[in-house]
């Protein structure tokens, strides 16, 4: 992924229903709670650093990680994924280590 913190605009809207100027993935979410930055600070931070600082702050393994951040299931992506669905995989992912997009898919990350 080339950012974890955008602009919200029409192609990236903010499903959070507060009318948000930034929009963020779980990985820009959980950099900019641990760095405690805002998001325009956070959208200029190199995305490797944080990759790493998420995976670290979520206690992923990097198989986790990698399912959690960048491996979502066809014709899912991370633009139009409704709060809601997020908050039930991160249930999920609290309640069983698996991060699963959907109930019963047959790719799963568990922990290392």
């Amino acid at each position: 992924m080339a950012a974890y913190v955008y602009p919200a605009g029409r192609d990236l809207p903010d499903h959070s229903g507060r009318s948000l100027p930034w929009v963020a993935c779980v990985g820009g979410h959980a950099y900019i709670l641990d760095v405690g930055c805002t998001f325009e600070q956070a959208k200029h931070e190199d995305p490797n650093e944080i990759e790493e600082i998420a995976q670290q702050y979520l206690g992923l393994s990097d198989e986790q990680a990698n399912a959690l951040f960048f491996d979502l299931p066809v014709g899912l992506t991370l633009e139009w994924i409704p709060v809601s669905h997020v908050i039930e995989v991160l249930e999920r992912l609290a309640r069983t280590g698996e991060v699963l997009w959907f109930e019963g898919e047959s790719h799963v990350a568990e922990a290392a």
